[in-house]
């Protein structure tokens, strides 16, 4: 399996749960603002709501953002230790 398929294997389960989050935090406004008077689009409590599905959907694309990243830190160093040249033998530790 190549990393283009560990990454996008990654994000396919990432996405569906920020999706249904999403969808989650969007019914629940819709909620509290069904319950408000005539003409009357936003309150405190569904300021606060838009606030926290907007907090909630960044920290879950930042830390999807951070393990795809630090993957392939992961790996980009793993390959650079696996060609430094072995001092004491005068031979490369892998090739």
């Amino acid at each position: 399996m190549s990393s283009r398929d560990d990454l996008y294997g990654l994000m396919g389960n990432i996405d569906r749960s920020i999706l249904s989050d999403w969808v989650y935090h969007t019914k629940k406004i819709a909620d509290k603002q069904s319950k408000l008077p005539r003409r009357k689009h936003t309150s405190k409590g569904v300021l606060l709501q838009f606030r926290r599905r907007q907090r909630r959907l960044k920290h879950a694309v930042n830390a999807m953002l951070k393990s795809v990243f630090m993957n392939q830190e992961s790996k980009r160093d793993r390959q650079r230790i696996e060609s430094i040249d072995c001092k004491r033998c005068n031979t490369k530790k892998r090739s």
